[in-house]
């Protein structure tokens, strides 16, 4: 009997400090991610504007579990810790955040870059997006004469590090700081309108003379489409590649990296082809989408 009761016993003290470990390591002072018990206790977790007062305000209008999200969304130091979650609750692939061989952000040049945009301390992902669509844009020249076998043989880090390329080009850099800094990418191969016709304006944008002579200047590299001597239309002109973003508020959006502008995914001004291989990112074969490169011409 009494070997009974120790092994009980022993079975709830292991129990017993299975859920504190758990809870201690879920909850600790220092992982970046703010939790109610902490708000007055852990300057490194909780942004210096929230305290014990924030939750007073909200108790008996949320329940419990709504109080605990928004203080963890809303007072944690870093925004990637719930982005993250928010991801993965609604089912977003880590293919989207995955490094490969176009996409590699462990290379130091693109890993100085990651570096200086988490260094500024932006806290929510669309302000991240727009920080990663400027420095392409200011940092990567666009060179409409640039072939078909350039976008096959330069991976991101190659192109950064040489500070010039085409849509395809500029989208594998975005595509890759992006991912480096945890946030949801995907490439897209389409076709965009011809600048005359363009209608896309970028996300939030804000009225003034200042903002129009910006948007006006920064209008999409859109030419002609052009088919190789091999047979390929290649990524540049009116067949364009460009990536899209995963933002928790808003689902996909566009990033256009030839302005670096967020754009509504719904633009009348994109018509999205697909999700494309790695061949098909540089361009697609005349014969085969034949069809869609016709529609692009007139589009």
């Amino acid at each position: 009997m009494n070997k009974k009761i120790i092994s009980i016993v022993f079975i709830i003290l292991l129990i017993s400090t299975g859920i504190f470990l758990y809870f201690k390591l879920r909850f600790e002072c220092g992982d970046k991610v703010c939790e109610i018990h902490e708000l007055t206790t852990c300057a490194s977790d909780c942004k210096s504007e929230c305290n014990q007062s924030i939750v007073e305000n909200l108790e008996g209008i949320l329940s419990n579990n709504k109080i605990i999200k928004l203080i963890r969304d809303e007072c944690s130091i870093n925004w990637d810790d719930t982005y993250t979650e928010s991801r993965i609750n609604q089912k977003i692939p880590d293919d989207y955040v995955l490094r490969t061989i176009d996409y590699d952000y462990d290379n130091l040049n693109l890993q100085n870059v990651i570096d200086e945009i988490n260094n500024k301390n932006i806290k929510e992902t669309e302000k991240v997006a727009k920080e990663v669509g400027d420095y392409v844009y200011f940092n990567i020249e666009y060179k409409k004469d640039l072939t078909y076998l350039d976008c096959l043989l330069n991976k991101a880090s190659d192109v950064n590090n040489r500070g010039f390329g085409v849509c395809s080009t500029m989208s594998k850099v975005d595509i890759s700081i992006l991912r480096g800094l945890g946030i949801a990418t995907r490439p897209v191969v389409g076709c965009v309108s011809l600048v005359e016709d363009y209608k896309c304006r970028p996300l939030k944008f804000e009225k003034g003379i200042a903002q129009a002579i910006g948007f006006f200047e920064r209008k999409p590299k859109i030419q002609p489409i052009e088919i190789n001597n091999e047979g390929i239309a290649i990524s540049k002109g009116g067949l364009h590649t460009w990536l899209e973003v995963w933002l928790p508020e808003k689902g996909w959006v566009i990033l256009e990296p030839t302005t670096g502008y967020l754009i509504d995914s719904n633009c009348e001004s994109y018509k999205k082809l697909k999700i494309p291989n790695e061949l098909e990112f540089c361009g697609l074969n005349a014969i085969q989408y034949n069809e869609f490169i016709n529609e692009c011409r007139n589009f």
